[in-house]
């Protein structure tokens, strides 16, 4: 927090804690009751308190926004490979090509790369026989 949050905050409080704490006796005097006063250091101790919470809640979203994104990463991976095998079986193996070396070149450690090898290895022997 800055200094100059700080500071709004403890305007903040003392016009909270002052201001109903003057009164006025008959001469229009202000009389001033009894002040209280919070030090700054248990401003800033409640300030961490606060802060500390974001941030786990922060973590938090950032775990679950990871996770999100290695569901979709997986699921795209999953697509891509299935269309590269539909093109297969359909003969269409120019296509095929295109789509099973863009999936080695994106998810080279994927558990199917050594599939889509075997594919492309296929589609380059049908391709040679025609």
């Amino acid at each position: 927090m800055t200094p100059r949050t700080l500071n709004t905050i403890f305007i903040a409080l003392t016009i909270c804690l002052v201001m109903p704490a003057w009164s006025h006796s008959k001469d229009d005097s202000p009389a001033r009751s009894q002040i209280t006063e919070i030090p700054l250091s248990d401003l800033k101790a409640v300030e961490s308190k606060q802060g500390t919470k974001t941030r786990s809640k922060k973590k938090t979203s950032a775990k679950a926004r990871k996770k999100q994104s290695v569901e979709s990463q997986a699921a795209s991976e999953h697509k891509l490979f299935e269309r590269a095998v539909k093109a297969y079986r359909q003969d269409n193996c120019v296509t095929a090509l295109g789509l099973l070396d863009r999936y080695l070149a994106d998810y080279p450690g994927s558990p199917q790369a050594a599939d889509a090898n075997l594919f492309k290895a296929d589609c380059y022997l049908k391709l040679s026989a025609e």
